[in-house]
């Protein structure tokens, strides 16, 4: 099975319309629970995708957009043009939207300052730059490295 976990709150903010144009949203029953999944076999079934051709980390990237299908930022055409991706074809910007980064501490440092650098282009652009807004969770975990930090985003930060 190709499919991807969502979990009960969503990591897009666009209600219950995520993946419908392909209709590759899914239950999958585990125990006593139940998941929304998107299932990137559903594309094969309707000739959107050969996924044998794609590779791996695309297919993660696709999954991402079927999560974040909304019409605003993740369109149908985003969807097929990554879903038919070959090598030399023709660049496209997609939407990249993780529900959460991991960064140790080295790598964090940095990270901060480029999202004040952002909040700062948004705000001369005239936008809210309350919009870039993420929540830092310092992590005690023995599973994770002691010197990381969690960054869940609130918003889409592509």
């Amino acid at each position: 099975m190709i499919g991807s976990y969502e979990s009960q709150r969503g990591d897009c903010q666009n209600g219950d319309q995520r993946g419908q144009f392909f209709r590759t949203r899914d239950k999958l029953n585990v125990g006593a629970q139940t998941f929304d999944i998107h299932r990137l076999e559903f594309l094969e079934k309707q000739s959107v995708a050969d996924l044998a051709k794609l590779p791996f980390s695309l297919r993660i990237l696709l999954e991402n957009l079927l999560r974040c299908e909304d019409g605003r930022f993740v369109h149908a055409e985003d969807i097929r043009a990554l879903a038919n991706w070959r090598p030399g074809a023709p660049e496209k910007e997609i939407a990249f939207m993780p529900a959460r980064v991991l960064l140790q501490d080295f790598t964090g440092v940095p990270a901060i300052v480029d999202l004040a650098t952002m909040r700062e282009a948004v705000q001369r652009m005239g936008g809210n730059p309350k919009r870039i807004n993420p929540l830092f969770l310092p992590s005690w975990s023995s599973t994770i490295p002691s010197r990381s930090i969690i960054l869940v985003t609130s918003t889409p930060l592509a």
